[in-house]
C-alpha cells in the first residue's frame, strides 16, 4: 500500500502512518531502547518489516502485531543500515560501524 509509511524517533518508538491522516498514527510499535535508524519492508513478505537503532539491536516487525516478532543481538556496536536481500526474503544485512553482518532466517536466527 503506497499510502502508508512508517517513521521511526529518537525515542525508540516506530509510528506507522498514513498519507490520508495527517495529524495522527495507525499503529505505534514499541520495543527499541534508543533510535531507530532504519526501516526496511520485506520485498516478498509485505506484511514484515525490519527496524534497526542505537541500541544495538535489529527487530523483525509484522505490520499487524505492535510488538517484535524477533529481535536479534549485534555486537556491542551501533547498527546504522539494514537491507533485505533483492532474491531472499528469509536474508537480509546489517552494517554497524566496523562491519557487515549477513543474516540468513532460513538457516537459523
Amino acid at each position: 500500500d503506497t499510502n502508508i509509511y512508517l517513521a521511526g524517533t529518537e525515542e525508540g518508538y516506530i509510528h506507522k502512518c498514513s498519507c490520508s491522516y495527517n495529524e495522527q498514527y495507525l499503529e505505534t510499535y514499541r520495543g527499541h531502547k534508543g533510535p531507530v535508524y532504519k526501516i526496511a519492508w520485506n520485498p516478498f513478505r509485505t506484511e514484515v518489516f525490519l527496524s534497526c537503532s542505537a541500541d544495538w539491536s535489529i527487530m523483525l516487525w509484522r505490520q499487524d502485531s505492535t510488538r517484535p516478532i524477533l529481535t536479534f543481538s549485534s555486537t556491542a556496536n551501533v547498527i546504522y543500515d539494514i537491507m533485505w536481500s533483492p532474491n531472499s526474503a528469509f536474508v537480509f544485512a546489517a552494517v554497524n560501524e566496523i562491519r557487515v553482518e549477513i543474516w540468513d532466517l532460513s538457516v537459523s536466527s
